[in-house]
């Protein structure tokens, strides 16, 4: 497995505390499987008899495993929406490595141990379930490619306290922005993933890219202007000023405030 990074030896040392076998919702395991996933075997079978549901415990272990390594959250299905720049796109060529959390096209999630190239060595829960009468945590080969995995979380980046920062900044853009410029108006949309902005000119998507450049976010769009907002960002519906540069380098002040 070679070296390891801080948050794979995390990941590691955790995983390793998982027997190499079935781990069962309900028996000898029943403790450890409730540790590790944060999910009682009762919850579940009261879903089943009482709701007629399908509930396992597979994203209760994502979240428990992501919680246990230093930093949780990943304990749903709609990954590329809370992982922000730690998500990574299944596209054929990128690779997961050990301890990055999958997800796959249909609603599972998991965590990886090792990649293959069309194939992958996980962990997962939800290996059992109703038809069962027990949910089953277990190591598992799975296909891995484009028409089987939706993406995964990079744990270096999401434990990275850097990264958390960032998160918290792309929370606080999110939304739709009421700005001015050179007495002209324009509405920029912030995602709620990754660091793409755009506003409408005339009917036409203009598009950026957002960043940090030490007390500031910069913004730098594909038609050559640039802005500085300065941090911190201001709350809902204040007006605060920056500062705007043409594609021939002039200058101007911008005023932005956070609309919805």
């Amino acid at each position: 497995m070679g070296e390891m990074t801080p948050a794979r030896e995390k990941a590691k040392q955790l995983i390793e505390r998982i027997p190499n076998r079935d781990i069962n919702s309900l028996g000898p395991d029943q403790k450890l499987f409730e540790e590790m996933t944060g999910t009682l075997h009762s919850v579940m079978k009261a879903n089943w008899t009482e709701k007629n549901g399908i509930m396992t415990a597979c994203n209760g272990w994502t979240g428990t495993y992501s919680t246990k390594i230093g930093r949780g959250g990943l304990g749903v299905f709609d990954l590329a929406s809370v992982a922000g720049g730690a998500w990574v796109p299944c596209d054929g060529v990128a690779q997961p490595q050990f301890g990055d959390v999958f997800r796959c096209k249909k609603l599972h999630v998991g965590v990886v141990l090792e990649c293959y190239g069309n194939e992958a060595l996980v962990i997962e829960a939800g290996q059992g379930g109703k038809s069962t009468g027990y949910d089953i945590l277990r190591r598992s080969r799975k296909p891995w490619g484009v028409g089987e995995i939706m993406g995964w979380v990079n744990i270096d980046i999401w434990l990275d306290p850097a990264e958390l920062e960032k998160e918290k900044l792309r929370k606080s853009l999110k939304g739709t922005w009421t700005v001015e410029v050179n007495g002209q108006k324009r509405a920029y949309t912030f995602p709620s993933a990754g660091s793409d902005v755009s506003y409408l000119d005339k009917g036409r998507k203009v598009t950026g890219k957002w960043s940090t450049e030490g007390p500031n976010v910069a913004i730098k769009w594909s038609n050559g202007e640039s802005e500085i907002w300065p941090m911190p960002i201001p709350p809902l519906y204040k007006v605060a000023q920056g500062t705007f540069k043409d594609p021939f380098n002039r200058t101007a002040p911008i005023t932005y405030r956070h609309a919805w």
